[in-house]
């Protein structure tokens, strides 16, 4: 259920002179972004009591918080992830958002410490499950061949490119460290269950802007890795963000009430901000999209041609409001540039019954190119058993991408032969109990992004749309990526640009 906010406006005789009143503020979308963004602003708000205050109203077209993320929570104690099943701890902007949420190592739960239950699959040549294990084991799968083996060993002589390729694709960089095998049999595997495919578009820059950092700083990405192990001293001071990391659970980091409870804090915290703060205050306004911006003579910003704010921040996906009117024909023209973004539609299937004997554990396995519309299984019992009742398999199916892009006009009932069918070749189901599964469809259409060869120019649009409308502000999936921490980052990033603008 969304939540209430009470707010005290002032009697409209009693309103305070223009340089005092509060600072008005949109967002968006609700997402993480944008209620990352409110938070970091209610933050900046409570540490300086003497300062203006804001009142912040977040504008979401759906009728509930949250973006993405949402848990289907049932009273058998199954809970289904609508979009993220958790976060990586190496992210220290995950961890430093909890902190500030007031949340502690207490309230998150990982996946079992048990290596067998943390297993990685990759659906062999053969069409059969083969374990990401050491080397004979990929040989034997047909993963991997001897000459593919040398070849990516070899990388740790490869000499680097000797100028970067800013619009090298992930898999052209990989291919060119480590050999077609690998990144036919295991990158764009790995792409596909991240981005819903793209490893052919994708820059990877910005897909692992870690590897090409490796590449540029060190030669080579097995060099690099090697040298960054043994470099360094061990009795050295940690920084900030190794002492937070610290303090943290290490792996994929969720709750026990799923990834609603990350949404459901962000909005407990707003409340009690919003209660203690009469002067300004929060409102969300749910089934309620910005159909409109402009740009007023006074230097304000008019949302739906009505509601007047000093500042706006865009979150929601811009080629999902095309129809966006700016009333002025060359921003007009630069926003429509943001429509050219490629994007994959996505279908989660989470299907569970009893367990039986050919349930398997380990985290999840990733299909190769052949497959016609699967992009991977995650095995929920297994990962995360404390979402699962005792004694239920659950496992959570993903298709469409670019391996099927049609996928997303299916039926309910195209969807579910498919996916439990996908479930019977993979041997993780019998196919005698085909009709004992119960089964939950998520869809997602055009939901995910892809950072391609247009991504530069379409982030220079954004840039001349600041130009001609100050005041306005872009974070969310589109600028950092698509996962929930990469929304955080770009939440701060968004907040401290506006932060470095602002008068108290």
């Amino acid at each position: 259920m969304s939540p209430t906010f009470s707010q005290t406006a002032l009697p409209q005789e009693e309103k305070p002179p223009r340089r005092n009143r509060a600072l008005r503020i949109a967002i968006a979308g609700s997402g993480c972004t944008g209620l990352r963004i409110a938070h970091l602003l209610s933050r900046w708000q409570s540490e300086r009591p003497d300062s203006r205050a804001l009142h912040v109203t977040l504008y979401e077209p759906r009728s509930r918080s949250g973006g993405l993320i949402g848990t289907e929570r049932h009273s058998t104690g199954l809970k289904i992830e609508a979009a993220a099943q958790g976060v990586l701890a190496s992210r220290t902007v995950f961890l430093q958002t909890l902190e500030d949420l007031g949340l502690s190592p207490d309230d998150v739960i990982t996946p079992q410490a048990d290596r067998r239950q943390q297993t990685r699959y990759i659906i062999s040549p053969s069409g059969r499950m083969a374990a990401l294990g050491g080397p004979l084991s990929l040989l034997i799968s047909g993963l991997l061949s001897l000459p593919a083996l040398f070849r990516a060993l070899s990388e740790f002589f490869r000499p680097a490119q000797q100028l970067p390729l800013p619009n090298e694709t992930l898999y052209a960089f990989i291919e060119r460290r480590f050999g077609k095998v690998i990144a036919e049999n295991f990158i764009l595997p790995l792409t596909t269950g991240i981005w819903g495919g793209g490893a052919e578009k994708i820059l990877a820059r910005h897909a692992f802007p870690s590897l090409v950092e490796l590449e540029l700083k060190y030669g080579g990405i097995l060099r690099g890795l090697l040298l960054k192990k043994f470099s360094g001293s061990p009795d050295r001071m940690l920084s900030p963000a190794q002492s937070l990391k610290h303090r943290w659970p290490a792996g994929l980091l969720s709750f026990a009430g799923g990834m609603q409870t990350l949404i459901e804090s962000f909005e407990n915290n707003l409340r009690t901000w919003a209660n203690s703060n009469p002067a300004g205050g929060i409102e969300f306004k749910y089934s309620t999209p910005v159909t409109s911006i402009e740009k007023t003579t006074g230097g304000t910003i008019l949302l739906n041609r009505k509601d007047e704010y000093d500042a706006v921040f865009w979150t929601a996906a811009p080629w999902q409001s095309a129809a966006l009117d700016w009333h002025k024909p060359e921003i007009q023209s630069e926003w429509n540039t943001l429509q050219s973004v490629p994007v994959h539609s996505l279908i989660v299937v989470n299907v569970s019954a009893p367990k039986d004997r050919r349930c398997k554990n380990g985290f999840g396995v990733l299909a190769r190119r052949e497959s016609d519309g699967l992009l991977g299984v995650l095995f929920v019992h297994s990962i995360y058993p404390q979402h699962v009742p005792e004694g239920t398999a659950s496992y959570r199916v993903l298709l469409g991408g670019d391996r099927c892009p049609e996928m997303k006009g299916w039926s309910d009932r195209q969807i579910t032969d498919y996916a439990i069918s996908s479930l019977i070749r993979l041997e993780l189901i019998e196919e005698s109990h085909k009709h004992a599964q119960n089964v939950s469809i998520i869809r997602w259409p055009d939901a995910i992004c892809l950072a391609d060869s247009g991504h530069d120019e379409r982030q220079k649009s954004l840039w001349r749309i600041q130009a001609h409308c100050q005041g306005i502000y872009f974070g969310g999936i589109y600028r950092k990526g698509v996962g929930v921490a990469d929304a955080l980052q770009s939440a701060q990033d968004c907040f401290d640009e506006w932060k470095a603008t602002v008068r108290p």
